[in-house]
């Protein structure tokens, strides 16, 4: 029985067969889709080009998205966190600080003002655990530049190093003129010392509080990515207000 060797290609439209030629490295495709008909080249293009074009696209494409993110991010003149303020409107509020707005030279709008008041916590008390999360997650955000708080939470929140030297931003006759007993500490976890870094306020002593639902708040500056040179006159702006300006 004679045995004879299949020496004809098959002419299957999907066979690749691409043509090379033998270096001293070894055999090197020279012309990929030399010899291929007009199908063969497209299911070539198909299988070894455009994933790697698609995938660089992608990249591009998230790499575009971050970059607009970054350049076209809009950051707020004011940033302030209400916490137990028991109002989640503070449309009255920020219309005391349009004002402000001018002095600086920005146009009156809303999207330069950002108050959030939607933190009602108990820092001691682990029945507000979902509430403390979202609070954790407003300080760790670094967007806002001064935090409002009662008294109690203010001390814990003092003790974990969770405010600026206030004497950064007030003059020490500043901060000495609201008297021993409204000045706040709070611990330096990295010298392990006290430092000055809030105020206690009441409506006699900061008339801006009038117009929010505090009868007594304490005020500390955060530790954020809010220029200095933004939060120095806001701070000053609501310490020193006058009603009607």
């Amino acid at each position: 029985m004679r045995i004879e060797l299949e020496t004809e290609q098959k002419n299957d439209d999907n066979y690749l067969s691409p043509a090379t030629v033998l270096t001293e490295e070894g055999e090197r495709v020279i012309n990929p889709t030399k010899g291929m008909t007009p199908k063969q080249k497209l299911s070539y293009f198909a299988t070894y080009y455009l994933p790697k074009i698609a995938f660089g696209l992608v990249m591009a494409a998230i790499a575009f998205g971050f970059a607009a993110l970054t350049i076209f991010k809009h950051e707020p003149e004011v940033n302030i966190i209400f916490v137990n303020h028991h109002m989640t409107d503070t449309s009255l509020v920020a219309e005391t600080l349009y004002p402000y707005l001018e002095e600086i030279g920005i146009k009156k709008q809303s999207r330069e003002i950002n108050i959030n008041a939607a933190c009602n916590i108990n820092l001691t008390d682990f029945g507000t655990y979902e509430s403390k999360n979202t609070f954790d997650a407003l300080i760790a955000s670094r967007d806002y530049s001064l935090l409002f708080i009662d008294e109690e939470n203010f001390k814990l929140c003092a003790d974990a190093t969770y405010f600026r030297y206030l004497n950064e931003f007030l003059t020490d006759d500043a901060i000495s003129s609201y008297g021993e007993e409204n000045i706040l500490t709070g611990y330096d976890d990295l010298t392990g010392e006290r430092y000055v870094c809030g105020l206690k306020l009441n409506r006699e002593n900061c008339p801006w509080l009038k117009e929010t639902n505090y009868e007594t708040v304490c005020v500390g500056i955060l530790f954020s990515d809010v220029e200095n040179d933004k939060i120095k006159p806001l701070l000053q702006y609501i310490l020193n207000y006058r009603s009607g300006e």
